[in-house]
């Protein structure tokens, strides 16, 4: 996204904890057609109220399905209320991805956001979604105020005190990546990420969101079988 987010208390919830009347922009693309294209994107872009997520979720079961990470106060976009929630995205970039060493830096930046009160300090205030592919994303909501970049540049430097080999930036292992989320719009939680092989075969995963607890009793394995049931 190329900005610094300051999150305030307005922003720092959980979307379902949102005022339900409030608007995401959405955009449906096709099922295999996984990667967001910004190609026609604003054409296809359409206001929804967070009361009518679920709704969506079911009408487009096979769908790659985003929203925006802005949530905005009316359909016209004429007073934004930011991003919600406070997000961090951790992507592995070697293909296949290597979600063994994303799955490593999530479970660290978990332990590293619960030892610190003022960003989380407890796992009632963090979850995991699995995105479906690259790796996972961390929500968190803080007790108090925050501004994301100046978080994320200090998660980098504890993980990397706590053993984890930073090769350079904000890039782990070999091209493990840890960032705040890089661009506006997010896949729609619970929702199908499907793509294309290159043989053409369409593959498809859930995006998953999980506890704390539950994505430290679950390996990798499991959770992409978790991910994949009922596909």
């Amino acid at each position: 996204m190329g900005r610094k987010i300051w999150f305030n208390e307005q922003q720092l919830v959980w979307l379902e904890e949102a005022d339900p009347e409030l608007f995401v922009e959405i955009v449906i693309q096709e099922e295999g057609n996984g990667e967001f294209s910004e190609t026609g994107s604003a054409q296809n872009v359409s206001m929804h109220q967070l009361r009518d997520l679920l709704a969506l979720k079911r009408a487009h079961p096979r769908h790659n399905i985003w929203r925006s990470w802005d949530v905005y106060r009316d359909a016209e976009k004429s007073e934004k209320i930011g991003p919600i929630p406070l997000y961090f995205d951790i992507d592995d970039a070697t293909d296949p991805p290597n979600l063994k060493n994303a799955y490593v830096l999530t479970a660290t930046c978990l332990d590293v956001l619960m030892e610190k009160e003022d960003w989380a300090g407890s796992s009632e205030r963090l979850r995991v979604v699995f995105s479906g592919r690259k790796g996972f994303h961390i929500e968190v909501k803080p007790p108090f105020p925050i501004e994301a970049e100046t978080m994320r540049k200090s998660l980098i430097a504890a993980c990397k005190r706590k053993g984890l080999p930073l090769a350079y930036g904000n890039v782990f292992f070999q091209q493990t990546v840890l960032d705040t989320l890089h661009h506006e719009w997010v896949r729609l939680t619970g929702t199908v990420y499907s793509w294309r092989t290159e043989k053409g075969r369409v593959e498809a995963r859930r995006v998953l969101q999980i506890s704390v607890e539950d994505f430290r009793n679950l390996d990798i394995e499991e959770i992409v079988a978790m991910s994949k049931s009922g596909l």
